[in-house]
C-alpha cells in the first residue's frame, strides 16, 4: 500500500499472482464482443445489458467444467438502450429512439416507470467542468 501511495501503483509478486489464479480468473469484453453476446441472446429471446453480456462472455471463455451456473444480472437493458439497439443491428441516436427500436425489434415492453422518466421536467441543468467539480460540490453542500 505504501508503493500505491508513493507511486500510484503496486506490483504483485509472481507467487502472489499464482496463488490468486488458483481461485480466480478474469476476463473482459470490448464493445464488439459485448454487442455480439447481446445479439446472440436476443436471437434466443433474452435482452440483456452490457454488464451481463460481459459476464456471459467470461462464462463462455473461462468455464472449465460443465457445471450448473447462476448468473445474476445487476443492470437492466433500458439503462443501455443505445448499446442494445446497436447490438440488434439498429444504431440510433438518443435513448428514446433506442428504447423504441429495442422494444419493437425484440418484442419487449419498456417498463412504465422508464417511459415516465421522459415526461418529467429536467431538474438539474448545471454542467461542471472537471477542474471545477470540487468547488461545485462544496457550494452545493
Amino acid at each position: 500500500m505504501e508503493s500505491l501511495a508513493n507511486t500510484g501503483k503496486y506490483q504483485l509478486t509472481e507467487d502472489e499472482v499464482a496463488a490468486m489464479r488458483e481461485d480466480f480468473a478474469a476476463s473482459f469484453s470490448d464493445d464488439e464482443e459485448c454487442e455480439n453476446v447481446i445479439g446472440e441472446y436476443a436471437e434466443k429471446g433474452y435482452i440483456m445489458d452490457p454488464h451481463t453480456a460481459t459476464c456471459m462472455k467470461a462464462y463462455q471463455t473461462l468455464r472449465e467444467k460443465p457445471l450448473k451456473t447462476v448468473v445474476y444480472s445487476t443492470a437492466e437493458w433500458t439503462k443501455f438502450s443505445p448499446t442494445v439497439s446497436k447490438a440488434l443491428g439498429k444504431e440510433v441516436e438518443g435513448d428514446i429512439a433506442a428504447l423504441k427500436i429495442v422494444s419493437e425489434s425484440a418484442n419487449v415492453n419498456v417498463p412504465d416507470m422508464i417511459k415516465a422518466l421522459f415526461d418529467k421536467p429536467i431538474k438539474h441543468t448545471v454542467v461542471v467542468d472537471k477542474e471545477n467539480i470540487k468547488g461545485e460540490m462544496l457550494s452545493f453542500l
